[in-house]
Formats: C-alpha cells, sequence, structure tokens
C-alpha cells in the first residue's frame, strides 16, 4: 500500500470493445476518503469504468491518474485499491479466515500477524464468530462480508464496489451498505460503488455520479441530483418522476395529445427547436386543479402515503391521492415549482 493517496482521476477516458463504444470522454475525481457512487441503467458503462479503476480494463483512449502519477499502465496488483465483485469468487476450499488471509500471502508476513489481521477484519465486519467456518457453511450476507474483509486486507486506500448487494434481500441489502459506510468513516479509505439503485446510492454517498449511454449525465451529491437534474434523462431518472409531453406556446405549455393547458408563465430549462417539450413531475407536485386529465387503474397507500396510480394520454404516472371519493376519471394541475421542464432532445 502506498504511503500517500491523493485521489484517482479519469481523463478523457473511452473504452471501445469490438467496435463499439461502452464509455466516451469520461472525466472524473475521485477526492481522498470520499465515498461515490456510479449509479444508471444497465449498460450504461458503470462497470467498465470500474474496471477501467481497478486496471482490469485498459482504456482505448485517456489516462488513469493516481494523485499526478500515470498509472493507466499498471496492472491491478499494482494499483491501491481492493475490488467486491457482483460473484464474490470466494475460495470454496478455503475456510472464511484463510478466505481473508489469502491477499496478505504474497506479502511474506508472518502467519500470526496474518492470523491477527483477518481476525481484527472479521470482528469489524461482526462475523468473527464464523472465522473457521467453511465457505458453504456460512449465509449470502456472511459470505458478502467475507468478500469484503478480503478487499480490506491489504488496507487499500481505494475500495471498488462492483452492485455488491443486488442478490441479498433488502433488508440485509441495508444493513450491509450501511455497514459499509461506517467502515469507510472508520479507515478512511475512498469507496466506488457501482449500483442501479437510487435509494443505495442516495443513502451512503458524498458523490453521484448518473451514467446513461456510456456518457456522464451529471455528478452531484444527491441532493443535487434530485433538486436540480441539469439534463432530461436525470430529470426522469432520479426520482423516478412522471413524464408528459408538452409544446409551448405564448409562455404557456400545452399538453401535447390533448392541447390541455398544463402551465402559464413558463421558461424552459432547455429551449426546444422543435417546440416538443419533456414535463417531469413527482407524484407531490399535482394540485387538484387544472386540465390535465388521467383515468384511475387503482390506489395504493404505502405507510400513510396515498397515491394514485393512472394511466395519462397512453402513459402510466402515479399522484398524490387527493381524491378519496375514488372517481374513475381525474383532472389535476401542477405545482411548477416542484416541475421540471426539459427540451425533448429525442425529438430535435
Amino acid at each position: 500500500m502506498s504511503q500517500v493517496f491523493d485521489g484517482i482521476s479519469l481523463r478523457d477516458v473511452a473504452v471501445e470493445l469490438d467496435g463499439n463504444a461502452i464509455v466516451q470522454g469520461i472525466n472524473l475525481e475521485f477526492a481522498p476518503g470520499s465515498f461515490t457512487s456510479l449509479l444508471g441503467p444497465s449498460g450504461c458503462g458503470k462497470t467498465t469504468l470500474l474496471r477501467v479503476l481497478a486496471g482490469l480494463q485498459q482504456p482505448s483512449t485517456g489516462t488513469v491518474y493516481s494523485g499526478d502519477e500515470n498509472i493507466t499502465e499498471n496492472t491491478p496488483a499494482q494499483r491501491d485499491c481492493g475490488m467486491v465483485f457482483q460473484t464474490l469468487a470466494l475460495f470454496p476450499h478455503l475456510n472464511v479466515i484463510d478466505n481473508v488471509m489469502f491477499p496478505l500471502r504474497r506479502l511474506k508476513l508472518p502467519t500470526t500477524s496474518m492470523r491477527e489481521r483477518a481476525l481484527d477484519l472479521l470482528r469489524m465486519m461482526h462475523i468473527e464468530d464464523v472465522a473457521v467456518q467453511p465457505i458453504d457453511k456460512i449465509s449470502g450476507g456472511q459470505a458478502q462480508r467475507v468478500a469484503i474483509a478480503r478487499a480490506l486486507a491489504q488496507g487499500p486506500h481505494l475500495l471498488l464496489l462492483d452492485e455488491p448487494f443486488s442478490a441479498l434481500d433488502a433488508e440485509l441489502r441495508d444493513e450491509l451498505r450501511t455497514e459499509i459506510r461506517v467502515i469507510q468513516k472508520k479507515l478512511g479509505i475512498s469507496v466506488v460503488m457501482v449500483t442501479h439503485d437510487q435509494e443505495e446510492a442516495f443513502t451512503v454517498s458524498d458523490k453521484v455520479v448518473v451514467m446513461n449511454a456510456g456518457c456522464i449525465e451529471q455528478v452531484g451529491s444527491p441532493s443535487t441530483l434530485v433538486l436540480s437534474p441539469e439534463t432530461q434523462f436525470v430529470a426522469k431518472f432520479v426520482g423516478r418522476r412522471n413524464e408528459i409531453n408538452c409544446y409551448l406556446n405564448d409562455g404557456c405549455l400545452y399538453q401535447s395529445q390533448t392541447s390541455k393547458l398544463v402551465a402559464s408563465d413558463v421558461t424552459p430549462t432547455t429551449v426546444s427547436e422543435s417546440n416538443k417539450y419533456k414535463v417531469y413531475f413527482a407524484p407531490d407536485a399535482v394540485v387538484g386543479s387544472g386540465e390535465i386529465e388521467a383515468n384511475v387503474l387503482f390506489h395504493r397507500d404505502a405507510g400513510g402515503f396515498p397515491q394514485i396510480c393512472a394511466r395519462c394520454c397512453g402513459a402510466t404516472i402515479w399522484l398524490k391521492n387527493l381524491w378519496p371519493d375514488s372517481p374513475e376519471t381525474i383532472q389535476f394541475g401542477l405545482d411548477m415549482t416542484k416541475v421540471f421542464v426539459f427540451s425533448d432532445k429525442q425529438c430535435e
């Protein structure tokens, strides 16, 4: 492990495989002691970027730096990082503590020192009681903790996690990601985690990188991404907002399919040359008076948050339930302080 870690950065990184651009134009910095999540849909390039950081994937173009040192050509063994994959790759012929000790063997430390280091990590992960158990005799959550302990064995400054909790149930997933955040704070290491789960990313991260189709859409804190989306994709993807199609006329937005008034005195975030706009809003942005119509499909009450699932011009939307009498058709408007209006890039 290096004595000083000044962060790691990607500069103009692109990866092309079989003639296909997997990621392109990536510029990112991961500060010492930070927790960063790479968030996006499947196939957007998140895992590829993680592999570039780990040295498992060479970029087609661009450079990887650790501080001011160019480490683009460095092998995984030469990089100061630990990694936990989706498939944990634990050694089935070794017991729990021997799995954790395995990375330490190449350092040729005394067996007693390696064992004590491994036991410390198992205590940190709250699984010291299964230290001598065979891998096939422990639970999935315990195996996940073993994999994390093994990744931390050599004391890396950077821990890379590739959707590490995706195979676990919701309660265990929440418990483990909380543990990771606590450990990250305690050890002062940097963590980069790949996930498609927004709640997971927003719960533990200082910074979230939202990716789409191999590119970065926006980088920011969880609150910034929710409150100030900069692109059409982020406005819809973050917060799982509803979407309706509109056009603009004399400062007023009208629903494209029905020409119903959506809002007056509107200034879109981006200007559309085709006059086609996307309006994004969360369920709590609705108001009871307005011209937008929808057919009610069903109701749900998720712990005191009553909502309506409805069909609006062929799209399924979720709305805060302002209609306790359960009509089949509703009309509503939008609180424009909670709404985001973007040029429809797909129509440009």
